[in-house]
């Protein structure tokens, strides 16, 4: 009785682990390449980076410009370099950049395995300098290589909020990212926007967004700077009431 518990329980492990390998399968690219990382990053002391939605974005086009125009190269079609485009996307806090690309793999496996068997692409993947990161695949039949991948890396990042990644809940929600009934211009977080949360602003006003940790959560229009625009941003909630 005890050896037939013993096996069923180890089955009943086997199914959980065969389970927890499929949902993870299912995960776009990109998420199970993060995951494969930051696996590889503890592994080696290291903590996790947190997928930025900024970097998503611009490693997302480098990749989808490389498979376009059928090259491979840290310069873009339009003679760019990726610092430019990071930038480009949003990312223009004044800390440590790197762009990883690969081409051929089709896989995240392969493609990590790939990176890790390059001895300045894995640097780059074990720098504890860097906090967030975006990676990017995209495929295309008829190409040179057929799979090509981009790896954003940044240094800046903030806080980590309740779904794990490197944005402010409520700036998610205000970008249309999350469900919730709260949202980013109710700093005080008294279910009511108004001139109690644009006073809030005034330690951080006219400063760059990520001078501090809190600041980025101003920075409503994403232009690295916290300023007037924010608060005009932020003009439909005014006077709204949340939850």
């Amino acid at each position: 009785m005890r050896i037939l518990a013993t096996g069923v329980l180890l089955a009943l492990f086997l199914l959980i682990a065969i389970a927890a390998r499929a949902a993870a399968e299912t995960e776009p690219p990109e998420r199970q390449f993060i995951a494969l990382m930051n696996e590889y990053r503890g592994q080696n002391g290291l903590p996790p980076v947190l997928m930025d939605p900024r970097l998503q974005e611009s490693s997302e086009w480098k990749s989808e410009d490389m498979a376009n125009n059928n090259y491979f190269s840290h310069t873009d079609s339009e003679g760019k370099d990726p610092f430019f485009r990071m930038r480009q996307f949003g990312y223009t806090h004044n800390t440590y950049l790197a762009e990883n690309i690969a081409a051929g793999y089709e896989t995240p496996q392969q493609t990590l395995d790939g990176w890790k068997n390059s001895p300045g692409h894995n640097a780059a993947m074990l720098d504890p300098v860097y906090k967030v990161a975006g990676v990017g695949y995209h495929q295309k039949q008829g190409t040179t290589f057929t799979n090509y991948w981009t790896l954003h890396l940044g240094g800046f990042d903030l806080p980590m909020d309740a779904d794990g990644d490197a944005w402010d809940d409520k700036l998610e929600i205000y970008l249309g990212n999350a469900v919730s009934c709260s949202v980013p211009p109710d700093v005080n977080d008294d279910g009511f926007y108004d001139l109690s949360d644009i006073i809030a602003f005034g330690p951080h006003f006219n400063k760059p967004a990520g001078s501090t940790p809190v600041s980025m959560r101003f920075d409503y229009n994403a232009s690295g700077f916290v300023s007037l625009a924010d608060i005009v941003k932020t003009g439909p909630y005014f006077n709204t009431r949340f939850c």
